[in-house]
């Protein structure tokens, strides 16, 4: 297993240029990935018709990106703690350069889809790495709580950074564009990352023969094989209803449920006999990393839900052009930014309890004024708020619970924390769109012929609207109960 240090100079000279360069990084390769979703979400319909993309498969660009990212963070995770988080890094950045630039050469829809695929590969080595990453280089204290706050405001900020971005560029210089400069923002990402992480590794050497031991293939299989169905049939639910291949559906979920057990057994036998565990049943011990994820699990779902069902409530309701939806998005990554920074200032001095607490709580807000709205209010009584403060709840808790995360397990074991975070805030992502889907589709079908299509679709979308804010209410609860004993974190350590 690699050795984890801290480097040897926080103070002086490289030391502080390596610190701010690897910080640099880091919130740039998550900003980097989410502008390419947030150009995707407003662009689809232009790179469809450009490669030729069947219209039943609008959604699986976005969405083969992350089922591949969420099956395969674990095993990122435990190759980080393994091999060394910067070298997991690296990989992941390179092959990020490599098929951001690759979307904007695509020909043909199974070119878009291998690279999307791939994309979410890359991702899936970025995100657990970078936790790592931010352990090993930054001490504990102000520089790691900023480190976290602006990986973690990279994600929304560069997801609706894309959406303004694919906007204006799709009627002005095509949808190609904007993938050429997400590829070389990546590149200098990239260069960048190599020179932060150059100079005496930090690292022991990898001992490849040991490799077969250090990692417990056996339970990444059978969990990436898990994750696999379930998100398979949580896209398939998204993209065409659940009526549709109602039958292998419900085989899948079977088989999936049939290999829980089987994994938290085998777990167990891991544990028992020595041998490495993928995910050792003991981390679900510590109520406070078990209430976190369950709270990312709600919160990140109701956050990727709000967005594509305010995407759609522009676009389809109010009938208002891709840049001026693209706009109407801007007061959301400008909260976003402002609320993820403050948390790196403020978060040694508050009570972690109390910003979650806080957060979760105007995080309900957003949602429930979409819910009450009509399409005859203006953008500046319900949208614009509930825009303004959707970011807030996912902000906060991603910053607040990497440091929590930090500091409950050793550092052999943040990558495998950090993967198993990350997995389940994937997974809410999927899980809340495709519950949307069904509860807006659910509705507006039930709405009267009468009615024209329109107001059926804010009928729809209303009710969407109303279980984000239902998963944000119960996040709430979760925390108020599970992380009432959390205090202060990011507090530096004499």
């Amino acid at each position: 297993m690699a050795r984890v240090q801290e480097p040897r100079d926080f103070v002086g000279g490289p030391g502080r240029l390596i610190l701010a360069t690897t910080i640099t990084s880091v919130t740039c390769a998550t900003f980097v990935g989410s502008i390419n979703v947030g150009m995707l979400t407003i662009a689809i319909p232009s790179v469809a018709e450009d490669v030729g993309l069947d219209s039943s498969l609008l959604l699986w660009p976005q969405s083969i990106s992350s089922l591949v990212c969420a099956c395969t963070l674990l095993l990122f995770g435990s190759l980080a703690d393994a091999l060394g988080s910067h070298r997991v890094y690296l990989l992941g950045i390179v092959l990020q350069t490599a098929f951001t630039l690759g979307t904007g050469l695509v020909r043909t829809s199974g070119q878009l889809l291998a690279c999307r695929a791939l994309a979410g590969l890359a991702q899936a080595a970025i995100l657990p790495s970078s936790v790592g990453l931010i352990v090993r280089t930054c001490p504990e204290g102000r520089i790691r709580n900023i480190a976290f706050a602006s990986m973690g405001s990279g994600q929304p900020l560069g997801f609706s950074i894309g959406l303004v971005m694919a906007g204006g560029l799709i009627e002005s210089l095509g949808w190609r564009s904007g993938f050429y400069v997400a590829a070389g923002i990546n590149l200098f990402v990239c260069i960048l990352a190599v020179f932060s992480l150059a100079g005496p590794s930090r690292e022991a050497p990898v001992e490849w023969r040991s490799l077969r031991e250090s990692i417990d293939w056996v339970g990444t299989s059978v969990m990436t094989t898990l994750l696999a169905l379930i998100s398979y049939v949580l896209t398939i639910i998204t993209a065409e209803g659940w009526s549709v291949s109602y039958k292998s559906n419900i085989t899948m979920l079977s088989i999936a449920a049939a290999l829980c057990p089987v994994f938290v057994w085998w777990q167990g036998r891991q544990v028992k006999l020595g041998r490495s565990a993928l995910i050792p049943n003991s981390l679900w011990r510590q109520t406070k990393f078990s209430c976190i994820c369950a709270s990312v699990l709600l919160i990140w779902g109701a956050f990727n839900s709000f967005e594509q069902f305010m995407s759609l409530w522009f676009q389809l309701v109010e009938q208002v052009s891709l840049l001026d939806t693209s706009l109407r998005f801007l007061p959301q990554p400008v909260a976003g930014a402002a609320i993820g920074f403050s948390i790196g200032f403020l978060v040694h001095r508050v009570r972690a309890n109390y910003i979650i607490l806080i957060s979760t709580v105007v995080s309900t807000v957003a949602p429930l004024l979409m819910a009450l709205a009509s399409p005859q209010q203006s953008y500046w009584s319900a949208a614009f708020p509930a825009l303004t403060l959707n970011a807030i709840g996912a902000d906060c808790l991603y910053t607040v619970s990497n440091l929590i995360i930090s500091s409950l397990f050793e550092p052999n074991m943040q990558g495998t924390a950090g993967g198993v975070f990350n997995t389940v805030a994937q997974i809410g992502k999927t899980l809340g769109l495709a519950v949307g889907t069904l509860i807006a589709g659910a509705v507006s079908a039930r709405a009267s012929e009468d009615i024209e299509q329109s107001q059926r679709l804010v009928y729809g979308y209303q009710a969407a609207f109303w279980f984000c804010m239902a998963l944000c209410g119960l996040s709430v609860g979760i925390c108020s109960w599970g992380l009432r004993s959390v205090g202060k974190v990011g507090l530096k350590k004499d």
